[in-house]
């Protein structure tokens, strides 16, 4: 594992000689302020040498059933899925639009609905996720 500001890189393996490696960020800011939000991680996960990475969102709540989530970057919108408390770019060929989006920014936000119906909203600054990305550069 290596840190980087609010971003850890982390690389495992499986004892079937496959490697995961990913990395994992948590917001500076959460609203509403008064809620517990449980632990939130926003992460990108590559799976295979071949793929690139795989934007994820966890939070400690459920999100509202067939939902969706909002992710602003600059005034970049994209849309991510829900299903329990996980969530994934609606449209997988908007990843790559998402990451080059991600490596630029110097923060994200993330809004959308929990399960009760609260409006929540997470704020991520961006400084050491490309950092964390450089150090998993290796990652097969």
């Amino acid at each position: 594992m290596a840190r980087h500001h609010t971003w850890s890189a982390y690389r495992l393996e499986q004892p079937d000689n496959q490697v995961t490696c990913f990395v994992a960020g948590t917001p500076v800011r959460m609203a509403p302020e008064n809620r517990n939000h449980g632990a939130i991680y926003f992460m990108l996960t590559k799976y295979t040498a071949n793929r690139d990475f795989e934007p994820h969102l966890m939070i400690g709540n459920n999100f509202r059933a067939s939902s969706s989530v909002v992710v602003d970057i600059g005034g970049k919108i994209f849309n991510m899925f829900t299903r329990d408390n996980d969530a994934w770019v609606e449209n997988g060929r908007h990843e790559p639009a998402l990451l080059s989006a991600i490596k630029s920014a110097e923060n994200m936000e993330i809004s959308g609905f929990t399960a009760d119906g609260t409006a929540v909203k997470y704020l991520f600054l961006m400084n050491g996720m490309s950092a964390a990305l450089h150090t998993l550069r290796q990652c097969s």
